[in-house]
């Protein structure tokens, strides 16, 4: 599992065919600031030395995203607790997450696309038409508001039928993978976006043949996939998102990556507190069921007892 302890930021300069080149890079550990220092020192002469033999696409700085920068760089996370093999840690927004080695996690979102924007320009014809039949300007406005409350009625209607039938589906495919994998069982909780699913019959590898199968399967997000494989975990959020709490102002700096400019440390601390607060009247997510062979494997059942409690499982809270 890869989430480093210490970090530590190089910024190098050289000229390279009579121009001034700046790279920057950073540099992780487990076991010091000098050796995160080192590892960074190192990275950005590699930079140099692409740049310098004609290699193109060479950054001259990471990118900072919330799942990593696809290029093998560890997803920089305050460490804020150590339970066992499980490593509690901020994420950019603010939310804590429980990342784990091998006990699989899968968030599968339920989307359900819009169609109100396709419905407006229809409003607004029929307005202009029935103006221009009465010669009345307050006619097509009161024609205008009549047809965008139908058809915000009707995205109303739709939208629930067809998140009833997303969910119906997502569950089916569940249904259907344990059917061809007699030995899986697998906990369903609900999120406000969707499901999540734990693995509790046995331990994966994140990068391993079966993760990958299942992931396929069950649609999980490529983001997601690709973030197991560079920190070689699976992870849960397991705080609300703030701005499902009423947290207008976001975590600083944005994004709120590890580690921040000494500046904004108060700041942060501040705003981490209020957070917390706000967060103790709501649950991350809920149980729904649970589905397959009934084994448990003792490992996963210690993640998911802590899983649980984190995301308080069981407390009738809504979910953010």
């Amino acid at each position: 599992m890869l989430i480093p302890k210490y970090w530590a930021e190089a910024v190098l300069e050289a000229e390279i065919n009579g121009q001034l080149v700046r790279v920057q890079r950073w540099g992780w550990s487990e076991t010091s600031e000098v050796e995160a220092a080192e590892h960074a020192r190192q990275r950005a002469e590699d930079a140099l030395e692409r740049i310098r033999r004609g290699e193109r696409g060479v950054r001259r700085r990471e990118p900072c995203r919330e799942y990593g920068n696809g290029e093998g760089l560890p997803i920089r996370e305050e460490i804020v607790e150590r339970h066992g093999s499980v490593v509690l840690t901020r994420n950019g927004y603010g939310a804590l997450c429980l990342n784990t080695a091998n006990v699989l996690f899968a968030d599968v979102d339920v989307e359900v696309p819009s169609y109100f924007p396709d419905l407006f320009p229809l409003t607004v014809i029929g307005a202009i038409v029935a103006g221009w039949l009465t010669r009345s300007f307050w006619i097509a406005v009161g024609t205008w508001l009549v047809l965008s409350v139908i058809a915000v009625v009707l995205e109303l209607l739709w939208r629930r039928t067809a998140l009833r039938r997303r969910n119906q589906e997502t569950l089916q495919k569940l249904e259907q993978f344990l059917q061809e994998h007699p030995a899986w069982h697998v906990r369903v909780y609900r999120t406000p976006a969707g499901f999540r699913l734990l693995a509790m019959h046995s331990t994966f590898d994140p990068s391993g043949p079966e993760t990958h199968q299942f992931f396929e399967h069950m649609d999980v997000d490529p983001r997601y996939r690709n973030l197991c494989r560079i920190q070689r975990c699976f992870r849960a959020r397991v705080s609300p998102k703030p701005w499902r709490i009423g947290l207008k102002d976001r975590i600083v700096p944005r994004p709120g990556v590890w580690p921040p400019p000494p500046e904004v440390l108060d700041r942060r601390e501040q705003w981490i507190r209020r957070y917390e607060e706000a967060a103790q009247g709501y649950a991350a997510c809920k149980l729904l069921t649970e589905l397959g062979s009934g084994r448990v494997d003792p490992t996963c059942r210690q993640v998911q007892e802590l899983h649980d409690r984190l995301c308080r499982v069981g407390s009738g809270l809504p979910i953010a």
